[in-house]
């Protein structure tokens, strides 16, 4: 049995579609409004009124996935249709697409993709990549410091470039990003007395409540596993990703392309 709409308020109604917003994390919010930009800008080019936009039929995501197939990567396109589908969770519209019709056009979409959209395979970053950087780069100076730290730390923890430094300065976040109480060093009573770097993140798509900790051990060997101080991470100047790729790109002296971006997932050691 239904509750009648009369008895549901306005406010109540926004609650629900509030809630129902955060079952997405803020990057990936972020992500489907520029998804919802194309599918707009889509219907305002054809006349699609919006009444017709929500709920969307087959054949107007089926027309949008055929016409955009091929400007985009598959990527940009399957965002973007997710982005739809989340919109239409939110406002609790009802789905019509059916999945088998879209992954067929979504592996069109695959083959007819511009090459422009496709990155080259990237190396993996390995020792010998850091020791190259490694003279290029000043440790004295707090935003190398805290570039070395973040690169290392990454290349031995196995950790996610994009779980140690943040997209933009404002939207630090120290309930989300790693700060200086995050580090730790710790030295166990085992018979090599062993230091270990450990640092917390507060916030993974794992698990965003509890966090993770990353963690290596110093050993004997190349100084790329300097364990880095408390002062690198800090909530006054937390390392931005572009400031990170650009200070890598300006110490190495390889012209190919630039392992360790932050969106190159997670570093490989040899």
């Amino acid at each position: 049995m239904h509750i009648p709409h009369s008895l549901i308020q306005q406010k109540d109604a926004l609650c629900i579609r509030d809630v129902i917003a955060h079952s997405w994390a803020p990057a990936t919010r972020a992500t489907y409004g520029l998804g919802l930009v194309l599918f707009h800008d889509f219907c305002d080019r054809r006349g699609i009124p919006e009444r017709w936009r929500a709920p969307a039929s087959a054949e107007l995501l089926e027309a949008f996935s055929a016409t955009t197939a091929g400007s985009y990567a598959v990527t940009t396109l399957s965002n973007a249709i997710a982005s739809i589908r989340a919109w239409h969770i939110a406002h609790r519209l009802p789905w019509w697409i059916e999945e088998n019709g879209m992954k067929t056009l979504l592996q069109a979409a695959k083959t007819l993709a511009p090459a422009s959209s496709k990155r080259k395979q990237r190396s993996p970053c390995t020792i010998d990549y850091l020791l190259a950087i490694l003279p290029h780069l000043d440790l004295s100076a707090p935003k190398d410091a805290a570039v070395w730290a973040c690169a290392t730390s990454a290349f031995w923890s196995l950790a996610r470039l994009g779980e140690l430094a943040v997209p933009l300065v404002l939207a630090f976040n120290p309930k989300r990003h790693v700060h200086a109480s995050c580090v730790q060093h710790t030295r166990f009573n085992d018979e090599y007395f062993t230091n270990v770097t450990s640092i917390f993140i507060p916030f993974t798509k794992v698990d965003q409540h509890k966090g993770e900790n990353v963690m290596w051990a110093k050993q004997d060997g190349p100084p790329t596993q300097r364990q880095p101080s408390k002062t690198t991470y800090t909530s006054t100047s937390p390392l931005v990703k572009t400031t990170y790729s650009r200070t890598l790109l300006m110490a190495s002296a390889s012209p190919s392309p630039l392992p360790l971006s932050p969106t190159a997932g997670r570093p490989q050691p040899r």
